[in-house]
């Protein structure tokens, strides 16, 4: 397979008919699956209230969104990955929960949001153990871990870059600038395989070029070949929805 980097060699195109007959095969099981996220998404309303009104409307959107699979295609910096770590805490911090598995592609990745998603328990008081890194033996490789577990015995695992395989895995996969991931179709193909024991797929990512299989996602999704939540935001749309302002307050500086 190709190694995907930032010049964004040309996809074959039998990688991106490889994603659509997994996903095809998949959506008719998805469709029946009743995901942990709807059930957190009744319990955890007060709790995303009590957020003290940080919360922008394009995050809200994104984290009331509970479709078995989601995609955003977005700007940088604007905030959907931490808003992500606030739906997958309040995910493994319920006893009707599910674990969930952050995917990103270098250890800095994998550090902040997993820290991102302490701070939210520590905020929340959703009881956890200390974060723990850890090293996952992947095939002919060691792929570095952090990991955070809840009292209601669900953890949040956020990997340092693509495993070979997710077989074993069960939960939520969120995968994090999916357009940079090496050998994208086999992760999201690994991935989309999970729906049919009923856990949910995000994908995130800022674009790295045209002829990029996430590029190629999007317009199936878009075509309506792919029966796929897709979300949109801009930088502009950012702005719109308040994102300087919002900086502006966290980091106490005037408009």
């Amino acid at each position: 397979m190709a190694k995907i980097t930032k010049s964004a060699a040309r996809m074959p195109r039998e990688q991106s008919e490889v994603l659509r007959t997994a996903a095809t095969a998949t959506q008719s099981d998805t469709a029946v699956c009743k995901t942990a996220g709807q059930d957190v998404r009744s319990l955890s309303a007060k709790d995303v209230r009590r957020s003290g009104g940080i919360l922008l409307d394009y995050q809200k959107r994104w984290i009331n969104d509970s479709a078995p699979v989601k995609v955003i295609e977005k700007s940088r910096r604007i905030g959907v990955t931490w808003a992500e770590a606030i739906e997958d805490t309040l995910l493994a911090a319920s006893a009707n929960g599910d674990n969930v598995w952050y995917i990103g592609y270098n250890k800095d990745m994998a550090y902040e949001f997993i820290q991102t998603c302490a701070e939210w328990a520590k905020r929340w008081n959703k009881v956890s153990e200390a974060i723990k890194e850890d090293e996952l033996i992947d095939e002919d490789k060691k792929i570095l871990s952090y990991s955070l577990t809840f009292a209601s015995g669900y953890r949040i695992t956020a990997l340092s870059s693509r495993p070979s395989n997710l077989r074993g895995k069960q939960g939520k996969i969120v995968i994090d600038e999916a357009a940079f991931h090496e050998d994208l179709p086999e992760l999201l193909k690994a991935a989309l395989a999970m729906l049919v024991w009923g856990g949910r797929v995000v994908i995130i990512s800022t674009h790295n070029g045209e002829d990029n299989l996430f590029n190629e996602l999007i317009k199936d999704i878009r075509a309506g070949r792919l029966k796929y939540s897709l979300h949109k935001v801009t930088f502009d749309d950012a702005i719109a929805d308040g994102l300087y302002e919002q900086v502006c307050k966290v980091t106490q500086k005037s408009g």
